[in-house]
């Protein structure tokens, strides 16, 4: 297919849900092969709702990707909040990107997207519908779907749709975190506390806080959530089928009968060889009120995950090469009837890598700089902006972020006329040397250009410095630039 988003293009089709679209993509003039996921919506679940629904997950996984990272969180390279297409797609796959044109156009709507890493090996979902791990593997594979959630909260933000079928894995087979429509941030500018209501999600994860109460606490229902995960991945079942009271099996647990709980669930022919460990974690997960349920803290600590964090380096090792290796069992038998696997496969068959074992400095409207050997001094980086821009307003709010982000001694020269400026970052550390000697400032020459079709090229000249100096500085500046874009999100 020769359809285009911005500087992507698609390489095959790899699902439709009930209003996403997603796409396997590769980056134009990108000489690595390397396969991405672009999600958007579907045409015919254009609304305003989905819309602000899939705004909201770029808002949060930008969010989640400023400062400190996680390896199980998805990383963001692109991404479009106003993106006008065709609906009708014309033969030859043409697209208009970008362009202001009237919304009474009722062949075009508002249609965003997101690029992250293409996690090759499926959704646990399946890998848990051919039964439960071991408690021994599932500690290894559920701690690191919880420190993935606390990550979310030490950021502010709760997930409210936590489930096997939003649980990735990549080609390694490490759990991460997806699909984060639903995803809130649960602390004000300060640091209060914020609750929410009109709960929605998957009713089998869903807690019954969600359900019945006016307000509830984002942390304490992702922990319910996290609580029927585990359910699933040791035992390959559900706990229950809902959290509410009139649900044969969570009418016990919410009235406390836990003997009954058990003997109801083995005699259902669930596996009754689950440790004293397991079922008080789970329970506790899962208690009916919030306030009983265990905290994110409570969860690692547990006696149930001590069992693995008691571990010598070499057992947890060997562990974690034996969870790796069960997983390429399932994998093995999965991957023939998985629509989703089998495009990875097919994918990777190409010759196209899926996520990045390195650093990658594709960034959100980012194109990847050309490799330029170190001895050329005038090394050019390019940042695409999609979307409309106040030109002169957008380069004053550049030039007054750089001024105020660094620590360094910065001098800039501007021009809006010409939409350019000039920065100087000076050596503090050599201002008190000889001053007939080279001292090693960092210059760069900005520079924004308007394409045709409406995008904005913005370059970067380095015209004096060391690369490794000069190379911080343009990563710390795209920083700056995904914030000023950002603003631009009203959700």
């Amino acid at each position: 297919m020769a359809t285009k988003y911005g500087e992507y293009k698609i390489l095959s089709t790899a699902g439709s849900g009930g209003c996403g679209k997603v796409f396997v993509v590769e980056l134009k003039g990108n000489k690595e092969k390397k396969a991405f996921i672009l999600k958007t919506l579907r045409e015919d679940k254009i609304n305003s709702s989905k819309i602000k629904n899939l705004l909201n997950e770029i808002y949060i996984i930008n969010e989640l990707n400023k400062g400190s990272t996680s390896d199980n969180i998805p990383k963001i390279y692109e991404f479009d909040e106003k993106n006008y297409q065709k609906t009708e797609e014309t033969k030859s796959d043409e697209n208009i990107i970008n362009e202001e044109i009237s919304k009474e156009n009722n062949k075009i709507k508002e249609r965003p997207y997101y690029v992250i890493d293409y996690f090759s090996k499926g959704e646990l979902y399946y890998y848990i519908a051919d039964g439960g791990f071991s408690e021994e593997h599932a500690q290894v594979i559920f701690k690191k779907i919880v420190e993935a959630i606390k990550f979310c909260h030490n950021k502010g933000i709760c997930h409210l749709d936590i489930k096997p079928a939003n649980i990735i894995l990549d080609k390694n087979f490490e759990p991460v975190i997806i699909d984060f429509g639903y995803a809130a941030k649960f602390r004000d500018g300060n640091n209060n506390k914020i609750y929410f209501e009109n709960g929605k999600g998957t009713k089998e994860y869903l807690s019954p806080d969600m359900r019945v109460k006016e307000k509830f606490d984002g942390e304490k229902c992702d922990i319910f959530s996290l609580g029927a995960v585990l359910f699933n991945l040791v035992t390959g079942n559900y706990g229950f089928l809902s959290s509410s009271p009139s649900d044969q099996y969570y009418c016990l647990i919410k009235d406390k009968k836990n003997k009954e709980y058990w003997e109801k669930v083995f005699s259902a022919g669930i596996r009754d060889d689950l440790s004293e460990n397991f079922k008080n974690l789970y329970l506790k997960m899962v208690a009916f009120e919030p306030d009983e349920r265990a905290t994110i803290k409570d969860v690692l600590e547990s006696p149930w995950l001590q069992e693995y964090n008691n571990l010598n380096q070499q057992e947890k090792t060997d562990l974690e090469n034996g969870v790796k290796d069960e997983f390429n069992i399932r994998y093995d038998k999965i991957k023939g009837i998985n629509n989703e696997i089998n495009l990875a496969d097919q994918i990777k068959a190409k010759g196209y890598n899926t996520r990045s074992d390195e650093e990658n400095i594709i960034f959100p409207n980012d194109l990847s700089p050309k490799k330029i050997p170190n001895n050329i001094i005038n090394i050019n980086h390019h940042i695409i902006i999609n979307g409309y821009l106040e030109k002169a307003k957008f380069m004053n709010s550049l030039v007054k972020s750089i001024n105020k982000k660094f620590d360094d001694k910065v001098s800039i020269i501007t021009s809006n006329e010409k939409l350019q400026f000039e920065i100087t970052f000076f050596n503090v550390e050599e201002e008190d040397n000889d001053p007939n000697e080279h001292n090693n400032n960092t210059v760069i020459l900005v520079e924004l250009f308007q394409y045709e079709d409406g995008r904005y090229l913005l370059d970067f000249l380095r015209t004096e410095g060391e690369l490794p100096e000069y190379h911080k500085k343009f990563l710390k500046i795209k920083e700056i630039i995904q914030n000023i874009l950002l603003k631009k999100l009203k959700i």
